[in-house]
């Protein structure tokens, strides 16, 4: 039995590497909206948010690293206070392996002071490697939210591979937000009912009525982290062959990352630059914006462990295009509320996404059955599964405080 349990409301300690800060207020936002839901749901929360360290000399050599140097050490927010300890690495993945010592080091002093009943990590690697060492450390059980990279980082052999599944053996349960994330886990750890799918959830706009939108007919969407499993070339060349038949048509992509140079050059080359807008990364609320604009949402990726961009468009009365056999597969079923296609297969998109702009009657149905799925998809209802999963662990009655 918990110590906790007959003592009142039990603390819960969210580990993230990924939640917002003053400086990266898009970063990792979901994890910031799973709290929010919590704190709804009475739960009292501490999230510690482990940021690299860096030296006093190293922020002329560029803006991001000032940026990591200007975070506060804590922060209170409207779900309580949030720190922020210094834990060392090395860019790029050279230190991957070696963070989760690193993060724990650095979140110890807190949970020293505070003794906390639960630990609850987003990430098996660097957060669920640092929330296993804590646990045990303090005798408290830990849970762990695997997202998307995780699972594809279990492909390699060493290391890190290694600290996600001894992650995996430690945990009290192992949280994934697709079937699909799954699936990838249960063939490193072959235990089902050690993992548990909980989707992500989004905040439900207001019913958005066909007056509301500002969308020409013609306006493509697509959002995410410009890397190459996100697909945006294969995006942009689908375009261009979307183009050739329909030349008012527009494709405006969000996001930022190292593919960007690329997918401007390839832009040019397809002689289509004059109809793509590269946003780079923008506040969520400009994103939410834009699904107004929109008459289509597209994003074909791979390996995506859920995709919270689709159900928001849905939400907002987008029809979307999604990866077929990829986590969102779980709340897309493929011509009722949205398009399926095989990631990456710019043929697919093309003609997924030319049959949906010449058809405004398969934009309407779909947008319709879109908004229903996406109603149901809120943080409440994530924060409730949260809840109940808590009190298994803990071993509390469905009544009791948490």
């Amino acid at each position: 039995m918990n110590r906790r349990q007959n003592e009142g409301t039990v603390k819960l300690c969210v580990l993230s590497h990924m939640y917002p800060n003053v400086m990266q207020p898009t970063k990792g936002i979901f994890v910031r909206q799973h709290v929010q839901a919590l704190a709804v749901e009475s739960t009292a929360v501490t999230v510690v948010s482990p940021v690299p360290w860096v030296p006093a000399w190293l922020p002329i050599l560029r803006g991001h690293w000032r940026d990591l140097r200007a975070v506060p050490l804590s922060e209170t927010t409207a779900e309580g206070t949030v720190y922020y300890p210094r834990f060392f690495t090395l860019p790029r993945a050279l230190w991957r392996a070696h963070e989760g010592p690193s993060i724990a080091r650095a979140g110890a002093p807190l949970l020293d002071r505070e003794r906390f009943d639960l630990i609850h990590a987003h990430t098996a690697l660097p957060d669920g490697d640092a929330a296993r060492r804590l646990a045990r450390r303090h005798d408290i059980p830990f849970v762990c939210t695997v997202h998307g990279y995780d699972f594809v980082w279990l492909r390699q052999e060493g290391r890190v591979r290694e600290a996600i599944l001894r992650t995996f053996r430690e945990a009290a349960h192992v949280i994934c937000v697709s079937e699909r994330v799954r699936r990838a886990c249960l063939e490193h750890d072959p235990r089902p009912d050690h993992f548990s799918v909980i989707h992500h959830g989004i905040a439900v706009p207001d019913q958005i009525s066909s007056a509301e939108r500002v969308g020409s007919g013609r306006t493509i969407l697509s959002a995410g982290n410009l890397i190459p499993q996100k697909r945006f070339a294969e995006l942009v060349e689908a375009f261009s062959m979307v183009h050739e038949g329909m030349p008012d048509a527009q494709l405006v992509i969000v996001g930022a990352g190292p593919e960007e140079p690329r997918l401007a050059t390839l832009a040019s080359q397809l002689g289509v630059d004059q109809c793509i807008r590269l946003l780079g990364r923008i506040p969520h609320a400009a994103l939410l914006s834009l699904y107004g604009e929109a008459d289509v949402f597209c994003l074909a990726s791979e390996d995506e462990g859920f995709g919270i961009v689709y159900l928001e468009a849905m939400a907002h009365g987008v029809p979307v295009i999604g990866s077929a056999g990829e986590g969102i597969a779980d709340v897309i079923v493929n011509g009722e509320n949205g398009l399926l296609v095989p990631p990456g297969d710019k043929q697919a998109i093309a003609a997924a996404l030319a049959r949906l702009l010449r058809d405004g009657a398969l934009r309407s149905r779909l947008a319709q059955a879109g908004r229903v799925t996406a109603s149901l998809s809120t943080w409440a209802r994530n924060a409730e599964q949260h809840v109940a999963l808590y009190r298994r662990v803990l071993g509390l009655k469905d009544d009791s405080p948490i």
